[in-house]
């Protein structure tokens, strides 16, 4: 299979020959097409560009000479490694594991070894695989470890990360734990620490963040107050020992809503989008966009508004202090026009510091806030489309 696809190198001048060269070589050998990719050079970087052509939506893990893409579905995740040389793309090797990749985070290469986390069964796997004569081989696994259903997972040098949820049906609940992999042998993974954050009905850790080379970890999720019909995002720091984890203060909580919760959907992007979060490690600021809509199905409210026609939907970053010793701080929010443009634009969440000043893009509008720390006032302020 190597050599049909080393034959199918993708270029700028041959992208749509080599996809349907591509699609035919993996239809023949009965697997699903991938993605058609584009490589740029631009003069900060290389950028990457991919034009999913096919149904379920890839994962894939770039670097600079690299790119890892995966088809991924029940049946398990097939995977092809790219070497990446200015605007080429070579398809170097191939692999598969076993289960469901939920998203960009859950792969990682480190000196090296791929470590990919994935579901299979309701139950967190985590594989360790090395290029080996055009073939990706797992080379170390860590499965069937009975810690319950991947929420999420992140990876930090030899560190690995994965939060998990098992359902009690008897009592009615969820019950969340934190578990810290030891990656230091890549053909011996296994978990070195593990903590129960909290038992509930209504809320699991959604992401994180590693930082300071994993030595800390922030957790991230919605706590949904069904009975007292509030909603609230909640960041936790942990500190990670050789074979413990520690609290670091105590959890910061903002409450998004606390009239009507239950008619509004309310998550962040950065539970799945890597570029929607911001952390900056030498001001420890931690900044990370939520989105709460109007979310009514006719079937079960007998009623259905969409989201421009409705008043309180909530479009908004929310900026963090992370002081290592006393835990994650609140600092405040730069709220953005929550209305559709009236020429149906609309830009992904993404921020960014110059100069000390917060810049921030979401929805409609661009905007200028002073300062990262302060978020004193809005400098700025630009429409996409009016």
């Amino acid at each position: 299979m190597m050599e049909q696809l080393h034959r199918a190198t993708i270029s700028l001048r041959s992208l749509m020959e080599s996809y349907r060269t591509i699609v035919q070589i993996l239809v023949s050998l009965k697997y699903p097409a991938l993605v058609l990719m584009v490589c740029l050079q631009i003069h900060w970087g290389q950028q990457f560009i991919l034009f999913l052509m096919d149904y379920p939506l890839d994962v894939f893990h770039v670097t600079k000479n690299s790119m890892l893409v995966a088809q991924t579905d029940q049946s398990g995740s097939f995977l092809i490694k790219f070497a990446v040389n200015g605007s080429t793309l070579t398809p170097n090797s191939v692999g598969t594991v076993d289960g469901v990749i939920p998203s960009q985070y859950n792969i990682d290469l480190f000196k090296g070894y791929y470590r990919i986390a994935s579901i299979l069964s309701l139950d967190a796997q985590v594989h360790v695989l090395q290029e080996k004569n055009s073939q990706l081989q797992i080379v170390g696994k860590l499965v069937n470890n009975g810690i319950g259903n991947l929420d999420s997972a992140r990876f930090s040098n030899d560190k690995g990360f994965i939060s998990t949820t098992i359902w009690d049906s008897v009592k009615n609940e969820y019950s969340t734990k934190l578990s810290v992999l030891n990656l230091k042998t890549p053909t011996n993974p296994k978990i070195a620490a593990a903590q129960d954050l909290f038992t509930t009905s209504y809320s699991y850790i959604y992401n994180m963040q590693p930082i300071e080379n994993g030595e800390f970890v922030l957790v991230y999720f919605i706590n949904a107050f069904y009975y007292a019909n509030a909603t609230a995002f909640t960041v936790q720091l942990f500190q990670v020992a050789e074979k413990s984890l520690k609290q670091v203060g105590k959890p910061s909580e903002v409450v998004i809503r606390e009239k009507d919760s239950y008619l509004y959907s309310t998550y962040s992007d950065a539970f799945w989008d890597p570029h929607a979060l911001r952390y900056l490690p030498k001001s420890h600021k931690l900044i990370l966009p939520v989105t709460s809509y109007y979310s009514v199905y006719t079937f079960y409210y007998n009623t259905s508004v969409s989201m421009a026609e409705t008043p309180g939907n909530i479009q908004t970053f929310l900026v963090y202090d992370v002081d290592l010793s006393n835990g994650a701080k609140y600092i405040g929010n730069v709220t953005h026009d929550s209305e559709y443009s009236a020429c149906n634009l609309y830009s992904p969440p993404r921020s960014m510091v110059f100069n000390g000043d917060l810049v921030t893009s979401m929805g409609n509008s661009l905007k200028r806030t002073s300062t990262v720390s302060t978020l004193n006032g809005k400098k700025w302020e630009l429409k996409i489309c009016d």
